[in-house]
């Protein structure tokens, strides 16, 4: 099995020589490898599951309230494929599910434990923190920077305040209005101007280290962690589900609240790459050579060039699907078999 790769690997590859580039150029190296990444993982020739190393498993522990419990997916994660709640699969229910007709309807429902309630997942809206803001009194919020260098980087926070109006300041740059507060990081901490009833959204500068963002009870001065975000994560997006009719004998859950730890295989989304040692999400050198050589021929202004271009994209996927086959195998049940419906074929490069 070869190394997982990594920018490095591609910087020194043939990549920058077939786009008449430098190894030292590293900034336009990477903005052709990150677009080529981000059109090769959303191609719609692409696998229910991604590409090889396109998924990982991943456990984790929710707590449980009255047999609810929500569940947060980090930000490599564009979502869930499959779970097992309580080492059982169970059905994962996309946004639209609880407004059909005649449905079941919106989750979740107040219901005994003894009623048969079966416990599913639904998908839920994106969120910009990886836990809920409390709801007990507005919060004020303080931000914990990890490392001396990032003095002086913004984050802004965006959301209501005490009153339930939505925070707005002047952009310390344009001096044009902008949503939410911008805050100036500084040791060991800075604290928001605004006290906050929901928080909305984040958005941060790149930074050398990871930034943690609290909420703070006014009144007794306690702090909770809200989300952290790192160094190269500028905006907070999450995946969310609701899991619902979760069973209370789950070990190590003996009552309708506790702990149950969720088992899933999640797809992975596309992630930037900055510096050398950041992993690609797309494992094969090759094919990212030749959706590069797309890319370049997608802005030259030739006869053939739009051949070209569907050339090497072709190319590209064709090398991604041979990867496939010599890892999984190419008689290998697929893992999203529809056993009573049809499934999408995916088709193959000639």
């Amino acid at each position: 099995m070869p190394d997982r790769p990594t920018f490095s690997t591609a910087l020194n590859s043939d990549l920058p020589r077939v786009l008449g580039l430098c190894a030292q150029d590293r900034s336009k190296v990477a903005r052709y490898v990150n677009r080529s990444q981000e059109e090769l993982i959303t191609d719609p020739m692409a696998p229910e599951e991604g590409w090889h190393g396109g998924y990982v498993h991943m456990l984790f522990n929710v707590p449980v309230n009255n047999l609810t419990a929500t569940l947060t997916t980090p930000r490599e994660i564009a979502r869930v494929d499959v779970l097992d709640i309580c080492t059982r699969p169970r059905f994962i229910r996309n946004g639209f599910y609880e407004y059909l007709m005649f449905g079941t309807g919106h989750k979740p429902r107040p219901c005994n434990p003894a009623c048969g309630n079966i416990a599913q997942a639904f998908e839920r809206d994106n969120v910009p923190t990886l836990t809920d803001f409390p709801t007990s009194v507005p919060q004020q919020i303080r931000i914990y920077p990890s490392n001396a260098a990032d003095a002086g980087k913004i984050v802004q926070v965006q959301g209501t305040d005490q009153n339930g109006n939505v925070v707005y300041s002047i952009d310390n740059i344009t001096g044009q209005a902008i949503i939410g507060e911008q805050v100036i990081l500084k040791l060991p901490f800075s604290m928001a101007l605004f006290s906050y009833q929901n928080i909305t959204g984040l958005l941060k500068d790149p930074t050398v280290g990871p930034v943690t963002i609290f909420t703070v009870d006014p009144h007794s001065g306690q702090q909770t962690q809200l989300s952290a975000m790192e160094p190269g994560e500028t905006t907070a997006a999450y995946r969310r589900y609701l899991l619902n009719g979760l069973p209370c004998s789950c070990c190590p859950q003996s009552s309708p609240s506790g702990i149950v730890q969720i088992d899933a295989q999640c797809k992975l989304d596309f992630v930037p790459v900055v510096n050398d040692s950041d992993y690609l999400t797309i494992q094969s050198v090759p094919a990212l050579i030749a959706q590069c050589q797309s890319i370049k021929w997608s802005t030259i202004d030739a006869p053939q060039a739009l051949q070209k271009e569907a050339y090497f994209h072709k190319k590209a996927i064709s090398i991604l699907c041979g990867q496939i086959d010599h890892f999984e195998g190419k008689t290998k049940t697929a893992i999203g078999l529809k056993i009573f419906g049809s499934d999408r074929i995916r088709p193959q490069p000639i």
